[in-house]
């Protein structure tokens, strides 16, 4: 068997003997995000130690847990801390945790983190939507024999971010009055930060933003069939957009001051994501189906045709897990499972700018003209700290 496999399966088997509980979102908590979890309804923890052979994080301001429970009625498993390349670990021990929270059972996954804006437009504090990444420093984690129960050896990457969660990011953020940049996000392998000249190359490259993580957890992510989105905190003016040398300390600060409106951007997306999750609640006595479709279409279902024909047993039980759907409290919601069983989906997403075949050629897919960025940031002028740009009117 693939070791790395292996590595991942073990740590499947010690996840599943200490925790009953199937998340239908995966979110990873970046730098300023620590103290999300407070806006969980948290039903387990686990601590990195106590997973077999997972990797920890070393870096200061990144925990080591993985916290489960809902927010809103999205059952959720966060991963408060995440392990970079720049530890030492191998790319397939940096990926591991994120292939482990699709194995729980998550269909999505949220990444976030902290960047460093290279965008003249950016200011310090400005949240970021990735559209696409550039990943040319960090190793593949798909590099070595393919694992086929994963993935395909060939992933296509055309759309990694998906479309249909972007939509609904904006769509948060627009209602929360929270302003939200978009661009191309860079993936650098650390732990030193970029000079000036690497700055002023991805520049040149269309890169709006750049960080340390990301972009690998994506890969591994798409190679697995998952839909993922990322919202990323700018949290400084990249090396040589400002005359100030730039320093973990500054980067950890910009985000535990961004983080009241990041919290609410990630609170607002992640409720959100109901409209992309369905669920089906089948009926454990008769098999009966008693409800099929997005969260927000089963909750506005009416009584009359959900339960016409229903015998009365069934009647309770839909009536309990609607209490659960309105509510979402934790004693309703196991009311309802001892009469109901809970199957989550993800709704297709009708593109149709995406062809129906993904790209799985035995040969990967090359091009004669260089892939860019739709909209790529280009300046006849190299970036340089002659004129630093600064926010008038920082996030605090």
């Amino acid at each position: 068997m693939n070791p790395v496999y292996d590595k991942l399966l073990k740590c499947y088997e010690s996840f599943r003997q200490k925790i009953d509980f199937k998340p239908e979102v995966a979110i990873v908590l970046g730098s300023g995000l620590g103290d999300y979890a407070d806006d969980i309804r948290v039903e387990a923890e686990l601590d990195y130690h106590e997973i077999e052979g997972f990797p920890v994080s070393t870096v200061p301001g990144h925990a080591g847990k993985f916290i489960f429970g809902y927010v809103g009625q999205v059952p959720v498993v966060c991963m408060k801390g995440r392990v970079h390349y720049y530890e030492g670990y191998p790319i397939s021990d940096v990926v591991l945790p994120a292939r482990l929270m699709k194995m729980m059972g998550a269909k999505i996954l949220f990444l976030t983190n902290a960047s460093g804006g290279i965008n003249p437009s950016f200011h310090a504090g400005d949240f970021m939507l990735l559209t696409d990444h550039v990943s040319l420093w960090a190793p593949n984690p798909l590099i070595g024999a393919n694992i086929d129960e994963l993935g395909v050896r060939f992933p296509d990457m055309t759309h990694v971010y998906d479309l249909e969660l972007r939509d609904l990011i904006k769509e948060a953020a627009a209602e929360q009055n929270i302003g939200l940049q978009e661009g191309v996000y860079a993936q650098l392998t650390g732990p030193s930060f970029e000079s000036p000249a690497e700055i002023r190359l991805l520049h040149q490259l269309g890169v709006d933003a750049v960080g340390m993580s990301t972009v690998v957890e994506a890969i591994a992510a798409n190679h697995m069939g998952m839909r993922i989105c990322c919202i990323s905190c700018v949290c400084n003016l990249a090396a040589g957009m400002t005359d100030n040398p730039l320093t973990h300390e500054e980067v950890q600060e910009a985000a535990n001051a961004a983080a009241p409106l990041f919290r609410t951007l990630v609170t607002e997306e992640s409720k959100s994501l109901g409209n992309v999750l369905g669920i089906k609640v089948t009926h454990l006595d008769s098999g009966k189906v008693l409800c099929e479709g997005p969260i927000a279409e089963v909750k506005e279902k009416s009584y009359t045709e959900v339960l016409e024909g229903n015998e009365a047993g069934e009647t309770t039980a839909y009536y309990q897990i609607d209490a659960w759907l309105d509510t979402s409290v934790g004693n309703e919601y196991q009311a309802a499972r001892l009469m109901a069983d809970f199957e989550w989906y993800v709704e297709e997403e009708e593109n149709p700018d995406i062809s129906d075949e993904p790209v799985t050629s035995e040969e990967p897919v090359t091009s004669e003209e260089p892939i860019t960025s739709e909209e790529p940031v280009t300046s006849e002028e190299p970036v340089t700290s002659e004129e630093p740009v600064t926010s008038e009117e920082p996030v605090t």
